[in-house]
C-alpha cells in the first residue's frame, strides 16, 4: 500500500510538472511555412480586376533574431519578391524585387510591417528611406489596431483583427485597411490612393502538408 501511495504521488507530480511546462497559446498573423499559398481576387473602382497568388518560396534561419521569409507574388505572369524578417513580436519588411523589370527597393531602416501577435488598441509607426534604381524615397507610415470584426470572403468566414494604416511616400498618401486572421494572415485588404479604391479578398488558402501526410 505504501508503494502504491508513492506511485500515485509521483504520477500527480509528473502531471503537475507537464501542465506547468505547457506553453501558452500565441496567435500568429504571419504564417510562413514553406509552400503556403494565398489566392486573392482584386477589384478596383477604376473598373479592372486581377487575380493574385502569393507563395512562401524561401525560409531561412537568421541566427537568434528570427528567420528570413520570402513571399513571391504572381500577377498576370509577373512576379514580385518581398523579403521579410519574422522575429519575436514583429515582422519587418527588408526589400522588394521585381526580376522581370530589374527593379529593386531596399529599406535602409528595416520597416516594421506587422505587429505579431496583434493587440487591439496598439499602434506603431515608421519613418525611413528606401533605395531603388530610380533614387531614394522618403517613407512615413502609421498603423492602428482598431478591433475585432467578423469578415466573410470567398475563402470563408473569419473572426479577424482590423488594422488601419496611412502611408506617405515622397508626399503621396495611401490608406490601407487590413483584416488579419490568426494562422491565416490577411484575408482582405482595401487600398485607397489617388481617388481610387482597390478591394482584395482571399479566395483560397493552401497550407502545405507535413512530411508523411
Amino acid at each position: 500500500m505504501k508503494n502504491l501511495k508513492i506511485l500515485l504521488l509521483l504520477m500527480v507530480s509528473l502531471s503537475s510538472l507537464a501542465l506547468a511546462q505547457k506553453k501558452p497559446y500565441v496567435p500568429d498573423y504571419f504564417p510562413a511555412a514553406m509552400g503556403t499559398e494565398w489566392h486573392y481576387d482584386l477589384k478596383s473602382s477604376g473598373g479592372y480586376a486581377l487575380k493574385l497568388k502569393t507563395v512562401v518560396t524561401e525560409r531561412a534561419d537568421a541566427s537568434k533574431t528570427g528567420y528570413n521569409v520570402v513571399q513571391t507574388s504572381y500577377v498576370n505572369g509577373s512576379e514580385t519578391l518581398n523579403y521579410f524578417l519574422k522575429k519575436s513580436g514583429w515582422v519587418d519588411i527588408l526589400k522588394t524585387e521585381m526580376p522581370a523589370s530589374n527593379y529593386s527597393m531596399d529599406f535602409v531602416e528595416d520597416k516594421k510591417d506587422l505587429m505579431n501577435p496583434l493587440k487591439v488598441g496598439a499602434s506603431w509607426d515608421y519613418k525611413g528611406k528606401a533605395v531603388s534604381g530610380s533614387g531614394t524615397q522618403v517613407w512615413e507610415q502609421t498603423w492602428n489596431v482598431v478591433g475585432v470584426e467578423d469578415v466573410t470572403v470567398p475563402a470563408g468566414s473569419y473572426k479577424a483583427v482590423k488594422v488601419t494604416s496611412t502611408s506617405t511616400v515622397d508626399g503621396n498618401e495611401t490608406k490601407y485597411t487590413y483584416w488579419y486572421v490568426d494562422r491565416v494572415g490577411a484575408v482582405r485588404v482595401v487600398t485607397e490612393v489617388a481617388g481610387m479604391t482597390n478591394d482584395m479578398v482571399l479566395t483560397k488558402f493552401v497550407v502545405p502538408k507535413k512530411a508523411g501526410e
